[in-house]
């Protein structure tokens, strides 16, 4: 064990945990941020979602990061969407710096997103076409809409939004309205 500081949503936060421990358990477990989701553990449903201020790049390629050259994630989300990654399958280890330094990255998980720019007109557009149905996918699915319009600076498109979300799974099937919300808050992204 270790202690790891890590930047969530702003703010420095220290921890004790072992280097491989997932970051889906610090975050849900030690800092009591419940948004990001448990829904595969392999990083390919998108429930366990966050952006990070910087890419994401693990150490030694062991299959357990969205970024590794080996991950088995990588076939489902190319590395040109740099700054979303999976909780699942990110160790601590590979964004946690030694207790007491600054961290280099800060991650941003759904409790985070209103205070970004931009951020309630995406809420506020998921809002209005009532996109959430059971709600299990919905902080992953906000996090990776945020990061592409983010990204293209509200130009989004259909080919682009299919391509950013394609690896968010709804099981209530909510994706026309996700859709529609993500192109109703292009324009604030502009």
């Amino acid at each position: 064990m270790a202690s790891f500081t890590i930047s969530v949503n702003g703010t420095p936060r220290t921890v004790t945990a072992d280097k491989n421990d997932y970051l889906l358990y610090i975050l849900r477990d030690k800092l009591e941020l419940t948004g990001p989701k448990y829904g595969c553990g392999v990083g390919v449903c998108g429930a366990c979602t966050c952006n990070s201020s910087t890419p994401i790049v693990a150490e030694g390629g062991n299959g357990n990061s969205p970024y590794s050259p080996d991950s088995r994630f990588s076939g489902t989300q190319p590395t040109t969407q740099k700054n979303k990654f999976r909780t699942c399958v990110t160790r601590i280890g590979d964004v946690g710096v030694a207790a007491g330094s600054t961290p280099a990255i800060n991650i941003t998980t759904i409790e985070g997103l209103s205070g970004l720019p931009n951020g309630p007109a995406l809420q506020a557009a998921w809002e209005q076409f009532d996109v959430a149905q059971c709600g299990f996918c919905q902080a992953g699915q906000l996090m990776s809409a945020y990061e592409y319009l983010t990204r293209v600076k509200g130009a989004a498109t259909d080919e682009g939004i299919t391509n950013a979300m394609q690896a968010n799974m709804c099981r209530c099937g909510t994706y026309p309205r996700i859709r529609a919300a993500m192109m109703a808050a292009a324009p604030s992204f502009r």
